[in-house]
């Protein structure tokens, strides 16, 4: 059988986030039938929607051959866990079932990358979250942008955040 190319993981994570997340949160509940229960009405929407943004993340950090980037935004959310009250074992355990789907999920050659960003995240997310100017807090000339692309980003309006960074 020939290799495939690593970048064939791209396509691939993004060809089916819905269902490679709903793979993920089926093993995760598999081992921790209490998961949904612990956080109420809509929980498996939620995992379901921060699965998918590990997903999207990782193909894009994948694409650009920067995994560190994967274990970045791991990171930044594993602060949104601490802040909702999320114990970020449960992170560590999503990250560890997604790894697992993608192992059974991806063709041979295909699985590498990934379970090699996933680890790397998974090595890292204890470690302290990455400081990054975010412009929000100065006077600069993009600090009403910034503002304005970040709640369409919190309020999932996708679409919108890529037009205000674009024009």
């Amino acid at each position: 059988m020939t290799p495939i190319s690593p970048s064939i993981s791209t396509p691939l994570l993004r060809s089916a986030p819905r269902a490679l997340a709903e793979y993920t949160l089926v093993r995760h509940l598999e081992l921790d039938p209490g998961l949904l229960e612990r956080f109420g009405a809509g929980a498996r929407a939620e995992w379901r929607r921060d699965i998918e943004a590990r997903l999207a993340n990782l193909a894009a950090a994948l694409d650009v051959g920067r995994p560190e980037l994967f274990a970045d935004f791991v990171r930044w959310q594993r602060e949104g866990f601490v802040a909702r009250g999320v114990p970020h074992d449960d992170l560590r355990r999503s990250l560890e079932c997604l790894r697992e789907v993608l192992a059974d999920e991806l063709p041979e050659g295909a699985r590498t990358e990934p379970a090699r960003a996933i680890t790397l995240a998974l090595d890292r997310l204890d470690g302290a979250a990455p400081e990054m100017a975010t412009g929000l807090a100065s006077d600069g000339p993009h600090r009403d942008l910034a503002r304005r692309f970040l709640v369409a980003l919190l309020e999932w309006r996708g679409e919108e955040a890529e037009r205000l960074v674009l024009d």
